[in-house]
């Protein structure tokens, strides 16, 4: 799978990402340093954060950021107008975490620059980092749900191409999705505007033979999952991965029935097409999180972010009995409903109880557990990248502090912030450009950042 990158990176002395586990699953380590960043903030509306975004790190130190949504000229609390944005950023951080590291400064200064745009404004599309690239599928604009799939990829002199993929079969947007091996997986959102238990997959080593159909996961369609990939625990050596995926809201389309929060463990080994599925109890240390619009660090399988699931239903609901008083003209019923969602909307960031700490879920006992070490603040369909996908051994990326409320901030973590001399090489017919950006990179092949 690695033929296809472009780079190698050379690290010498103690810039070695050397603990075990990502940010939030990670033992607190005496050595480690939190840093504080902000998204682009070339655009006056983009600057003040955004949900539902694609981020990855294509090379090392280069933070790749591209579509979202937010209100920003209206909060949504006042029935302002959601905006959805085409730009793909990218930003150097590597350098400027070394000399914060060095100031013992707590912010960091991160280059960003435009560099192209999605082939349309798109937020809650499905996307996964695959060597040097991006993957992206679906996904919603302001005209509806998206059927494009494409390869997002980092040029010479900090340009980028974007390569189509086989179309979606039918519009799909806000889907869990994970990687195995070569194969992308595509697990519920919504399917042409209603909620689906369906799974889609594409070989992206021949991608010329189209998505495929797996088999659907075993239970009434989840609004917000998230998935990542395992490996067998009781067999290691095995090498047999499988999905992860936790789902926990349902009800929300069906006319007849009641939204609830179903908080469900499920299992996907694509050698045998089999689910599995692990009811959490309702006095389970995850019970309580909904974890919907959260995000999964698949190092030791945890989850993290996202919403409380008894404030969620509820506002769930509210959301769905409006929509069907408005249907059948109760204006009583309309105003009532839309005072309580105003009210809804106006709380403190710390009243909705967006997760903020890390759990798994340990199939053999049938129990969730905290995971004891680092947490971030809590956040909603906000981007995080651990180890696998970044230099750093955690970075969360803007989201919702708040329903409707987006952040710019991002937060950066490592243990190793005491980085003797290191050099990264590029592919040799990379070059800085001129788009903004500084005449040399801090990448390449610099000693002593």
């Amino acid at each position: 799978m690695m033929n296809s990158i472009l780079y190698r990176v050379r690290l010498v002395g103690l810039f070695l990402l050397a603990v075990g586990g990502s940010y939030g699953t990670s033992q607190a380590q005496e050595d480690y340093r939190m840093f504080e960043a902000k998204t682009p903030q070339l655009d006056s509306a983009y600057a003040k954060g955004v949900s539902g975004h694609i981020a990855g790190e294509l090379r090392p130190g280069l933070l790749v950021m591209a579509g979202g949504c937010n209100f920003p000229d209206r909060p949504a609390r006042k029935g302002g107008a959601k905006r959805y944005y085409s730009e793909i950023y990218i930003g150097e951080y590597l350098g400027a975490v070394h000399h914060a590291c060095e100031t013992k400064a707590s912010e960091v200064d991160i280059w960003w620059w435009l560099i192209g745009h999605l082939p349309q404004p798109t937020a809650y599309a499905a996307f996964q980092q695959y060597d040097d690239q991006l993957i992206v599928a679906g996904g919603q604009s302001a005209e509806g749900d998206l059927r494009d799939a494409y390869i997002i990829q980092l040029g010479n002199r900090h340009g980028m191409t974007i390569t189509p993929l086989p179309s979606l079969p039918e519009p799909r947007s806000g889907m869990a999705s994970a990687l195995i091996e070569n194969v992308l997986y595509l697990i519920g959102g919504r399917v042409n505007g209603k909620l689906s238990n369906t799974v889609l997959s594409l070989d992206l080593s021949r991608p010329q033979k189209e998505w495929r159909e797996e088999t659907p996961y075993p239970h009434s369609p989840f609004l917000k999952l998230v998935a990542m990939t395992n490996q067998d625990e009781s067999d290691p050596s095995s090498g047999v991965p499988y999905l992860s995926v936790m789902g926990s809201f349902t009800g929300v389309d069906e006319p007849d029935q009641r939204v609830q929060a179903d908080v469900t463990y499920m299992t996907y080994t694509p050698q045998t097409k089999q689910w599995q599925t692990y009811k959490i109890a309702p006095d389970d240390p995850i019970a309580a999180h909904g974890f919907g619009g959260g995000y999964a660090s698949g190092g030791e399988a945890s989850f993290s972010g996202g919403v409380r699931a008894d404030l969620f239903v509820t506002a769930l609901q509210r959301e769905k009995d409006l929509k069907d008083a408005k249907a059948k003209g109760n204006r009583r019923l309309v105003k009532k409903l839309e005072a309580e969602q105003r009210a809804y909307l106006s709380h403190d960031p710390a009243w909705y109880g967006f997760c903020s700490e890390w759990y798994s879920f340990d199939k053999s006992r049938g129990r969730g557990e905290a995971k004891s070490g680092f947490r971030f603040d809590g956040r909603a369909d906000a981007v995080y990248l651990d180890r696998s996908s970044s230099m750093m051994d955690g970075m969360l990326i803007g989201g919702e502090t708040m329903p409707g409320v987006r952040t710019p901030s991002i937060v950066i973590f490592t243990t190793a912030c005491n980085p003797r001399k290191f050099y990264v090489t590029t592919d040799p017919n990379y070059q800085s450009g001129d788009s903004g950006s500084p005449s040399e990179s801090p990448i390449a092949s610099k000693e002593g950042i």
